[in-house]
């Protein structure tokens, strides 16, 4: 999906995902945070709101052993 898509579906704010394989070294940390200024700005010179999805709980995963977690969704 283009900006210009997200432009038309009326979307304002994205979240950036999938920035790094994992967090658990400096380097993969810097490299993440690399990407997200690097594509944060685009969309934010676009007009957008932007945020960041990192992998955590039951992301991509079953979500087995989390229910003590509030499930959140987006409520307009």
């Amino acid at each position: 999906m283009d900006i210009e898509e997200l432009k038309r579906a009326d979307v304002s704010r994205v979240y950036l995902c999938g920035l790094a394989e994992s967090y658990d070294s400096k380097e993969s940390q810097e490299i993440s945070a690399e990407r997200f200024g690097k594509f944060a700005r685009i969309f934010e010179d676009a007009g957008f709101e932007v945020g960041v999805w990192i992998n955590s709980f039951s992301h991509g995963g079953s979500g087995e052993g989390v229910s003590d977690y509030v499930h959140m969704m987006n409520v307009e």
